[in-house]
């Protein structure tokens, strides 16, 4: 979507959207873009900018429909990540950075809130798994929200979602 635009295309096309000029802003250099702005989470591991839809670049969150198994019973585990990601950027600027491209040409983003990496906190706090071969430091907040059961680990998970590592 943002490599066919250059920066004065992406800002001039949210002139004309509800997004308010001060809500958004993007900065271009090169082959590499940025977002600012309010997010809202679509599910757990994607949000939406001014209008873009992105993802978030090394973790693979339940989808929406999923739901987790406990002893008790089953759990709404894709709604739960969802609004986990929704509570980090609720009324915050969000600043995002292209990471590459995704299935579907979706734009895979690394983005941080108030200085922190909303892919970490997501993993550190369960509810999300780290990508093979993502960053070491998302691999190392996986196993430990494994080991103390956080989130999405609290319970028996039969990954129907996209990929979804097998224990490390």
């Amino acid at each position: 979507f943002f490599k066919q635009k250059t920066a004065y295309e992406i800002v001039s096309r949210d002139w004309s959207s509800d997004v308010c000029s001060s809500d958004l802003v993007l900065a271009a250099s090169g082959p590499a873009w940025g977002l600012e702005g309010a997010a809202r989470a679509i599910d757990g591991g994607t949000l939406e900018i001014g209008g873009a839809t992105v993802r978030l670049a090394g973790i693979e969150a339940p989808e929406l429909e999923h739901r987790c198994a406990v002893p008790e019973g089953r759990w709404a585990c894709g709604v739960l990540a969802r609004d986990a990601l929704a509570e980090l950027v609720r009324g915050k600027a969000v600043l995002c950075a292209e990471a590459g491209t995704g299935l579907w040409t979706t734009a895979l983003v690394r983005c941080s809130v108030q200085g922190r990496d909303v892919g970490a906190l997501l993993l550190q706090f369960g509810w999300a798994s780290a990508l093979p071969g993502a960053d070491p430091t998302y691999l190392a907040l996986e196993k430990t929200a494994r080991s103390s059961r956080a989130g999405i680990w609290r319970g028996d998970l039969d990954a129907p979602w996209g990929y979804l590592p097998a224990p490390r």
